[in-house]
C-alpha cells in the first residue's frame, strides 16, 4: 500500500513537471530559433517578478488584479511581424509563417482545448485552455494577421472571467489582446505611442541593488532590450494599421462605386438621413445591410443658409 502510494504521488510530481518543461520547451524552442530574426519579441515572466510590477503601479493589495496576479505562475509572451526594409519582407514572412506553424502545432497537444475561434476583418483568434478537474491551469490566446502574430500564454490558477485585468497592470507588450478573450468588437482601433509605458520596461533601473541581484540577468537584459525597440514598433504597427483601413476604404469605393460614407456615434446631429424617402434616425441608418443598398445620394447643406443641414439618402433594392 505504501509503495502503492509512493508511485501515485511520484506520478503526479513527473506530471507538473513535464508539464512546466512543455512550456519552457515553446518558449525555448523559438527564442532559440528565432531571436536572432527581425520581429521577434518574447517575454517570460515568473510570479517573482510579479511583486516588482505591483509595487511600481501601486496596485493595491487585495485588488481584483492583485488577486489575479498572484494566482498566476507565469506569463509568456511571443510575438513575430512582418514589418521592415523591402529587401528584408520575404524573409520576415518565411519567419512569420514558421513561428506561426510552430505555436499552433504546439496547441495540437490533446491536453489542449479549444475554447474559442474568430476572424474578423482578417484577423483570425484562438484561445486554448488546459485543465486539472474544473480548473484551468493554462490559458493561451493567439493572434494573428498576415503580418503579424501574438501569443500569450498564462499558466496557474486562472480565473476567465478576470484575466483581462492584468493588462493594465504590467503593460506588457502583447498582453492588451487578453481583452479579445471575454468579448470582441468590430471597431479598429489604432493605439499609439504611450510614454507611461516606458516607466514599466525600465522598473530595473530604480531598483535597488539588493533587489536587482535577486534577479536572473537572462530577465533583466529581456526586459532592456524590449524597451529601445518597442517605439519604433508601435509605429509601424499605426502604419500598417492605417494601411489596412485604407485598402479596405478602396474595396467598399470599388462595390459600391464611391468612396465610403463614415457616421459619428451616435449620428451627426447636422445630417439628416433617408431610406426609401422616409426620414429615419443614425441607429436605422447604421444597421442597413450594404447588400440590400440599391444607391446613395449626399446631399450637402448650402454654404451661408442656416438651419440647413446635409442629407444622406438611400435607396434599398426591391426583394
Amino acid at each position: 500500500m505504501i509503495n502503492a502510494m509512493k508511485t501515485i504521488i511520484l506520478s503526479i510530481c513527473m506530471l507538473i513537471a513535464t508539464m512546466n518543461l512543455q512550456a519552457q520547451d515553446l518558449f525555448g524552442s523559438l527564442t532559440g530559433k528565432y531571436a536572432n530574426q527581425e520581429g521577434f519579441s518574447a517575454t517570460h515572466l515568473t510570479n517573482d517578478l510579479f511583486d516588482l510590477y505591483l509595487k511600481k503601479k501601486q496596485v493595491e493589495p487585495g485588488s481584483a488584479v492583485y488577486e489575479t496576479l498572484k494566482k498566476l505562475n507565469r506569463i509568456t509572451v511571443i510575438s513575430q511581424n512582418s514589418f521592415g526594409s523591402p529587401e528584408n519582407q520575404g524573409k520576415m514572412k518565411e519567419t512569420l509563417s514558421s513561428v506561426q506553424d510552430e505555436i499552433l502545432n504546439y496547441y495540437k497537444d490533446p491536453a489542449f482545448s479549444l475554447l474559442k475561434t474568430e476572424n474578423r476583418m482578417g484577423e483570425v483568434v484562438k484561445v486554448y485552455l488546459k485543465k486539472s478537474g474544473e480548473k484551468v491551469n493554462t490559458l493561451s490566446m493567439i493572434s494573428s494577421t498576415p503580418t503579424r502574430l501574438t501569443m500569450v500564454e498564462l499558466a496557474g490558477d486562472i480565473d476567465l472571467s478576470s484575466i483581462s485585468d492584468i493588462s493594465g497592470a504590467l503593460n506588457v507588450r502583447g498582453l492588451e489582446n487578453l481583452n479579445k478573450i471575454n468579448g470582441s468588437t468590430n471597431n479598429i482601433v489604432v493605439r499609439g505611442f504611450d510614454p507611461k509605458q516606458t516607466e514599466d520596461h525600465l522598473i530595473f533601473r530604480d531598483l535597488n541593488t539588493e533587489e536587482m541581484n535577486n534577479l536572473s540577468n537572462q530577465r533583466v537584459t529581456v526586459e532592456m532590450t524590449k524597451t529601445f525597440s518597442e517605439m519604433a514598433e508601435k509605429q509601424q504597427e499605426m502604419t500598417e494599421k492605417h494601411r489596412e483601413i485604407a485598402i479596405k476604404q478602396q474595396e467598399m469605393a470599388s462595390k459600391y462605386g464611391r468612396q465610403p460614407i463614415f457616421l459619428s456615434t451616435p449620428g451627426d446631429t447636422n445630417i439628416v438621413y433617408f431610406i426609401n424617402e422616409k426620414k429615419v434616425d443614425s441607429k436605422a441608418f447604421k444597421a442597413i445591410n450594404p447588400e440590400d443598398i440599391e444607391s446613395v445620394s449626399v446631399i450637402k447643406a448650402e454654404q451661408g443658409k442656416k438651419n440647413k443641414k446635409s442629407e444622406i439618402r438611400i435607396i434599398t433594392r426591391k426583394k
